[in-house]
């Protein structure tokens, strides 16, 4: 009830609810304390520094998580030093000493992931030199979050001991370059210098810094890309390109979009390029994909034809043929995941979710999972696994119907990843704490019922050794 006391607190506008987001700074409760760091540190004023500063030294690492984001979301407003909230956050060194108990990197990782002034360059040196003996791809965080202050790629080509792969440094360091303040060209020429990589998922990761860029010169580069074997790149190309406005691609994207050598999967992404692209031609296609079964990609054809003010017809979906069901799972059944880190055990929820619940199983019979990571880590938000390409575009070759259910996201719920209504497939996450704002809105299928430190521990690559049923 404190909870969501706090959260519905946090939700209001305005600084009244600052007193009563003040006072459950020191509530009982960890999950209550985080949201609110995390409120107060939305409505700060000079005074809620020390509060904000407090945190960092808080047993729990999802309220110093929280207290790191609002410390570095002040820093991110500095012009110059001296900065109050940066030189607060240099208290997170006294963590350096209780970074291994579980959950321990979160608040490290948190600050990694931010948005920093270049002024916070001596603290992420400082910190990626006291976690010496962390996980190495902390290390690569570490250096991805220097390479974006800096505007280029140098610390991340040599990060990691040698133990971080050289496609999983290359990726995270250009999705970091994406959000850099660097001049747009100085991005887009890094980008475009890895688009030839042998790795889809690098690739893809290029394209992404490229068009973050928003450099329009460098749409003759990522043309050629159309053509990629690897359908996320090829559809990525599109989408960029798109944003780009590159005007001479359209009749190109249109030929890809109808041509059906990419999967159904990519169409919505395509929609979208076309749609502010508009070759000649493409109001057709996109009006037969009003029509298509996949919600999404009838909200993507949606979303295109409005971009000229265009009345969107009644288009009925056009049914297709179901896969043939998977035997449904025995109430009571379980799911474990064994990781170096250790093992989770997650009851699944056969009553509410007995699709999702049953698919999952059956990737699980067929050794799907073994092998495959964790690419995402959100502190005090989401761990998200399960992708076969490792980059977060994959999945199973098939998607399923959201069962979405009264099932509410609290610590330790899984979840189905989604991209859009009806778009699961192997992708999952586990919450690291409560998350209201997902109720309802994803495919809830599970619950943790040990191995929740496990859970707090992971990190970007971390893999999943096997995942099996049990009844």
């Amino acid at each position: 009830a404190r909870f969501a006391a706090a959260y519905a607190l946090r939700l209001v506008r305005g600084p009244a609810p600052l007193p009563a987001l003040r006072a459950c700074l020191s509530d009982r409760g960890e999950e209550v304390r985080a949201v609110c760091v995390r409120g107060v540190g939305e409505r700060a004023d000079g005074t809620d520094l020390p509060r904000l500063a407090a945190g960092l030294g808080d047993p729990s690492p999802l309220v110093a998580v929280q207290a790191v984001r609002a410390l570095a979301q002040a820093a991110s407003a500095c012009a110059g030093a001296p900065c109050p909230p940066l030189e607060a956050l240099g208290q997170l060194r006294l963590r350096l000493e209780r970074a291994g108990e579980p959950g321990g990197y979160q608040p490290f990782l948190a600050l990694f992931q931010a948005k920093l002034p270049v002024e916070a360059r001596p603290l992420l040196a400082s910190l990626r030199a006291g976690l010496a003996g962390a996980p190495a791809v902390l290390d690569c965080r570490a250096a991805a979050a220097l390479d974006r202050l800096e505007g280029r790629l140098s610390e991340s080509q040599t990060c990691g001991r040698g133990e971080v792969p050289e496609p999983v440094r290359l990726r995270l360091a250009l999705g970091e370059l994406a959000q850099s303040a660097a001049e747009a060209r100085t991005r887009a020429e890094a980008g475009l210098s890895f688009l030839a990589h042998p790795d889809a998922g690098v690739r893809a990761a290029a394209l992404g810094l490229v068009g973050e860029s928003g450099w329009k010169d460098a749409a003759p580069g990522v043309r050629a890309l159309l053509g990629d074997g690897d359908p996320v790149v090829a559809s990525t190309a599109a989408a960029v390109l798109g944003r780009l406005g590159d005007a001479a691609s359209g009749p190109a994207i249109l030929a890809l979009a109808a041509g059906g050598r990419l999967p159904p999967d990519v169409w919505p992404v395509l929609a979208e390029a076309l749609g502010g692209l508009r070759p000649e031609g493409a109001d057709v296609l996109l009006r037969r994909w009003l029509g298509d079964p996949a919600p999404a990609l009838r909200l993507a054809a949606a979303d295109a034809l409005k971009q000229d003010g265009a009345v969107i017809p009644e288009v009925p979906a056009v049914s297709r043929p179901e896969a043939a069901p998977v035997q449904p799972l025995p109430t009571g059944a379980r799911l474990e995941l064994e990781t170096r880190r250790g093992t989770v055990l997650v009851a699944l929820d056969t009553e509410e979710a007995p699709r999702t619940a049953a698919a999952i199983g059956a990737l699980a019979r067929a050794g799907f999972y073994d092998g495959l990571t964790f690419h995402r880590v959100v502190p005090d938000f989401v761990a998200q696994g399960g992708d076969p390409r490792g980059d977060g575009e994959g999945g199973p070759g098939h998607t399923l119907r959201c069962e979405l259910n009264a099932h509410p996201y609290t610590r330790g719920t899984v979840g189905m990843a989604l991209s859009g209504p009806d778009t699961g497939g192997s992708q999952f996450f586990f919450t690291h704490s409560a998350q209201p704002h997902l109720d309802g809105r994803y495919t809830a299928f599970g619950q943790v019922v040990s191995g929740q430190d496990v859970v707090d521990s992971l990190l970007e690559g971390d893999t999943l050794l096997r995942v099996r049923v049990l009844q």
